[in-house]
């Protein structure tokens, strides 16, 4: 959700300055970019992206221009040194840059104490195998016209592992809805 809302306001504020909206930046080219920055970077870190991000945004902008002078033409040779990076960095640095840089810089941290004397949690008693644990009788449920339930019933007793199946459409997820309280019965 948070993902989505910086995306929304990226989006927003994108289209607000370029004052006209263009699919092309939106392309395979640059999700794949962005992945190549997460996994740079480190995709299991918040940290990780931005190191990621910088990285590869300012190698881009150094490739582009060293490259044409090395190679003497131009052309797309930057993705070749991407797709070597990420070799290396898979290899050598699975978690990304993060994670090596911040070992270099030294973090105090409170240590936790755990207390081994600690009393465990209460456990509820469980029931007896075959003990009834959960009924549904007669369960309908209806959207307008549709019936996606129509007088179920379901028993389902300790011990047991029950399945409930059906096509696409059939009203299994409806039926879970209504035993959970997600939805209610009509």
């Amino acid at each position: 959700l948070i993902a989505a809302l910086h995306a929304c306001a990226s989006g927003w504020l994108y289209a607000h300055m370029q004052r006209f909206v263009n699919p092309t930046p939106f392309g395979l080219h640059i999700g794949i970019e962005y992945l190549f920055m997460a996994v740079v970077g480190g995709a299991g870190h918040v940290w990780g992206a931005l190191v990621g991000a910088g990285v590869i945004t300012i190698m881009k902008q150094w490739l582009q221009d060293l490259l044409p002078k090395l190679l003497g033409h131009s052309g797309n040779f930057e993705v070749i040194v991407f797709g070597l990076m990420m070799v290396l960095v898979l290899q050598r640095a699975r978690g990304g840059l993060w994670p090596i840089l911040a070992k270099l810089v030294p973090v105090r941290r409170a240590h936790k104490v755990i207390d081994a004397a600690a009393e465990p949690l209460p456990r509820r008693e469980l029931p007896q195998a075959g003990e009834r644990i959960l009924e549904a009788r007669d369960v309908t449920r209806k959207f307008g016209g549709l019936v996606a339930n129509n007088n179920m019933s379901l028993e389902v007793k300790a011990g047991e592992i029950l399945a409930l199946i059906g096509p696409n459409g059939a009203g299994k997820s409806t039926m879970f809805n209504q035993l959970s309280g997600v939805d209610t019965p009509t």
